[in-house]
């Protein structure tokens, strides 16, 4: 019986000394001696009336901070998520902290822990880690929430929005920038990167909402958005928006040979060839060396003398059949000598020249199809 008393006051001795006190991780973290406040922090909210004080979670926050924020590697490396570990331990000290002894203090710790989570964020997208860089972004956005400190951040909620894109959280991004927008952040290309979520989110009507919106509200973005919004018809074959925004651009921009070319083929492929033919050579007038009107107008002009020649029942329609290939010439050679030696556009070249008898660009034609 006596023994067995002496075993009960020995492991109950034991037990008491083994009790970790807020005062034991105040004192280690004003030490500095980093393991054995990690230690002791670790330790400390494991027992069981521990995990009800604020203030062992206080100085557990406190010592993972210094952790994350020591300019030493090696103590840096004692925890892989020290700043996690910081914020969840400061979010527990604000919940237990009925008498605010820590208040002041922990809000401060957080708004550092805010922007730590950004900077690092940053660090994570940058390595194409979008899901855990998202993670950092909404906790700092948490942090900026609180009503202690009720601050709004846009370039953390904008990089939240780029996270959440990248991450393939597409409704998640478009809260994001539906939240900039409303806070007038980043002019046109919040408008412009929205509409192209929406697309994605196949919803064509709030895509289309957003970029005419943009359009009235950034004037001196206009190009910008008619460029969208042409692309956006197009993809959705709604060519009379095509071309009546392709026209309202062409009022503001009226030297813009894009703009020309787009409505010249929509014209050309509605039939009216007179009226595209003039278009794509309005585009030419802009830009000589535009490779895709280059094409299609030598093109255009190859296939109208190659149905009239076929067609042809004398000298005289054969005659202008062969004036029509000299009109196609120069755009086709162009565009071989400008940009690559398409097959489609030699063979063309090598029945003009061969119907016009120039026998040195005949053979040099026909070299470059050997080839």
């Amino acid at each position: 019986m006596k023994n067995y008393l002496l075993f009960i006051i020995v492991t109950l001795h034991y037990s008491l000394a083994a009790q970790v006190s807020s005062s034991d991780l105040h004192k280690a973290l004003n030490e500095g001696d980093a393991i054995k406040a990690k230690q002791l922090a670790d330790k400390a909210i494991l027992e069981t009336k521990n995990q009800t004080d604020a203030a062992i979670w206080y100085y557990r926050g406190q010592i993972y901070l210094a952790i994350f924020g020591s300019p030493d590697r090696q103590i840096q490396q004692l925890s892989t998520n020290a700043l996690e570990i910081a914020y969840e331990a400061f979010l527990k000290t604000l919940e237990l902290d009925k008498n605010k002894t820590y208040n002041k203090e922990t809000i401060s710790a957080l708004q550092s822990i805010a922007s730590q989570f950004n900077y690092e964020g940053a660090n994570l997208f940058n390595q194409k880690n979008y899901t855990k860089s998202l993670e950092y972004f909404e906790n700092a956005i948490k942090i900026n929430k609180m009503p202690a400190i009720n601050k709004i951040d846009t370039i953390v909620i904008y990089n939240a929005a780029l996270a959440a894109e990248k991450a393939n959280k597409v409704s998640l991004a478009i809260q994001y920038y539906e939240t900039l927008k409303q806070l007038k952040f980043g002019g046109a290309q919040i408008y412009i990167e929205l509409s192209k979520l929406y697309q994605n989110y196949q919803n064509n009507s709030l895509a289309e909402k957003v970029l005419k919106e943009g359009l009235g509200l950034f004037p001196n973005e206009s190009f910008q958005f008619y460029s969208e919004l042409i692309n956006f018809y197009l993809k959705n074959n709604r060519t009379k928006d095509v071309l009546l925004y392709t026209d309202q651009a062409l009022k503001e921009f009226p030297t813009n040979p894009t703009l020309y070319f787009i409505k010249a083929s929509l014209t050309e492929q509605s039939g009216n060839e007179k009226e595209a033919e003039q278009l794509y050579k309005k585009t030419l007038e802009y830009d000589p060396k535009y490779q895709d009107a280059l094409y299609n107008l030598g093109a255009m002009y190859y296939n109208r003398a190659t149905t009239l020649i076929k067609k042809a029942m004398n000298k005289t329609e054969q005659n202008q059949a062969i004036e029509i290939y000299k009109q196609a010439q120069p755009y086709l050679e162009t565009y071989v000598n400008e940009y690559q030696k398409d097959e489609v556009v030699l063979k063309m070249l090598k029945t003009i020249y061969t119907l016009t008898n120039q026998t040195d660009k005949l053979n040099q034609v026909n070299i470059w199809l050997q080839n």
